[in-house]
Formats: structure tokens, sequence, C-alpha cells
């Protein structure tokens, strides 16, 4: 008995409904946050139901083979160049209002596949629907290291790859079923769903403090926590505070990365991984050409 009361101990820790109310919060704004990855996995996904019908002449326009391997590339390409604009822009503007910035992103992106009649509009659309991608890659975990609690950091963080996969699992399943414009509607409905989910989170207390804006860094943290104890809440900003100042002193250049023996080691191990590892099984039967 006290084995099985154990276990279901331990499998209650893991659940979203054992959480007591403030680490709701902050799961329900990483939730909404990796949105954005979801979106960026259905253009990911998209493309494997609309090659189908490509092929059986059931689109509004034409493509070669090769003019169709670049359409699906073009959503990678674009993500190394709108990476460096995400960087900048969410340290202008917050990490809350770039991400708003990924939905019009999307919902342009579909729009030109939506009317688009050749394989040249239809990489413009790809282009542009690269930047959504990005900025969700980039901002949402962003978003996330800065609004959550350490021992819960981890388990939504996790959310930024199982949204991105359901985002592809969701254009496979839906699809084959779908007429081709259908098909474009229904994912162009998911930027509008973000943005009137989104729209109505917190921004970061970290950035906020990064504005010296305290009180606005207080209201954030405390939408975010859901605490009414103001010793708790300035006890935790206060070490936010103390984490910000000794960034704010010690700004660093990209030149760092290939100085420092331990941020060149770092760098080597991020880049390595991603090139070692195999692609995953639903990326290729996505991005299948």
């Amino acid at each position: 008995m006290e084995k099985m009361k154990k276990k279901l101990s331990v499998i209650m820790k893991f659940t979203f409904l054992s959480e007591t109310p403030h680490k709701r919060n902050q799961y329900i704004a990483g939730f909404l946050a990796t949105m954005t990855m979801f979106m960026a996995g259905t253009c990911i996904g998209w493309t494997s139901p609309v090659q189908i019908k490509l092929q059986n002449n059931e689109t509004p326009f034409e493509c070669t083979e090769s003019g169709w391997a670049w359409a699906v590339s073009f959503l990678t390409l674009a993500g190394v160049p709108w990476s460096v604009f995400a960087g900048i822009v969410t340290n202008k503007i917050g990490r809350r209002l770039t991400l708003l910035l990924a939905a019009p992103i999307f919902l342009i992106g579909w729009i030109i596949t939506y009317f688009s009649y050749s394989c040249y509009t239809l990489l413009a659309a790809r282009l542009i629907s690269g930047g959504g991608s990005a900025i969700g890659a980039a901002v949402s975990s962003l978003y996330i290291g800065e609004i959550c609690e350490p021992d819960i950091r981890g388990r939504i963080g996790a959310l930024v790859t199982f949204m991105n996969n359901s985002g592809v699992l969701f254009s496979l399943c839906v699809g084959p079923f779908v007429s081709y414009k259908t098909f474009i509607i229904i994912l162009s409905t998911i930027p509008f769903i973000f943005l009137v989910t989104f729209y109505w989170m917190p921004e970061t207390p970290y950035y906020r403090l990064k504005q010296r804006r305290r009180d606005e860094a207080m209201k954030c943290l405390l939408k975010l926590r859901g605490l009414t104890n103001e010793q708790q809440l300035t006890t935790e900003l206060e070490i936010m505070k103390r984490g910000v100042d000794s960034e704010m002193e010690n700004k660093t250049s990209v030149m760092e990365l290939f100085k420092q023996p331990v941020s060149r080691k770092a760098l080597i191990i991020v880049l390595a991984v991603p090139i070692a590892t195999p692609p995953p099984a639903i990326n290729l039967a996505a991005n299948k050409v």
C-alpha cells in the first residue's frame, strides 16, 4: 500500500492539475508562448499533403521537382536572417511583443500561399513564414526561461519541441482530407487564436528590469506567480535584479564565443549535436520530396 502511495505521489508531481495556482499561471503562459512553435510545425507539415495534391493536379499552381524542393527548403533557409532579426527586435520591444509579431508574419505567409498561382509566389510565402518560425524558435525559449521558476522550467521548456512536433502532426492529419484552399484556411486561423490568447500574457520581469521599470516588473511577477506575499515577491525580484545588473555590467560580444575556451567548447557541442543526430522521422515524412 505504501509503495502504491509513493508511485501515485510521483505521478502527481508531473501532472498539471497538481500544481499550485501560481505555477499554473506559468504553465499557461509557457503553453501559449509555444503556440508559435505549433504554427511553425504546421508550416513544416504542410508540404507533405500538398505535394500529393500537386502531383494529382489539385493545386492552383504547377511546380517542377526542383522548384518544389526549393519551396520546402525556403522555410528553413529563411530562418537564418530572421533569427538575427528576432534577436535584435526582442531586445528592443520585448519578448511578449516579439512573439505576438510572429502571428501576422505567419498570417501574411498563409495569405500569399492561398493566392499563389506560381512556384515563385510560393517561395516568397515560405520565405515570410520562415520569419514566424525563427521568432518562435528564438524567443519562445527565452520567454519561458525568464518567466518560470527553476523547478518547472525544464518541464515547460519541453513544450517547445512538443508543440513543434504537434504542429507537424496536425498538418499531416488534416491536410489529406481537405482541399488545398480549405487546408490553408484552417491553418491560417491558428495565428488568430494565438493573438487573442497570448495578448493577455505579461511581459517577462527580466525584460522590465532591464528597462529599469521595477514597478512593472513587480506587476509581471505578481501575474505569473499569483502570490500575495509581498516579502516573497520582493525577494525573488531582488534576485532577478542582481542577475540583470550583472548581465548589464558584463556585456559581451559575439567574439567572446571564440575567445573563451569554455565558450568555444559549448559552441562546438551546440553545433555538433544537431549535425550528428539523425533527423526525426516526423520531419523526414513532412519534408519528403
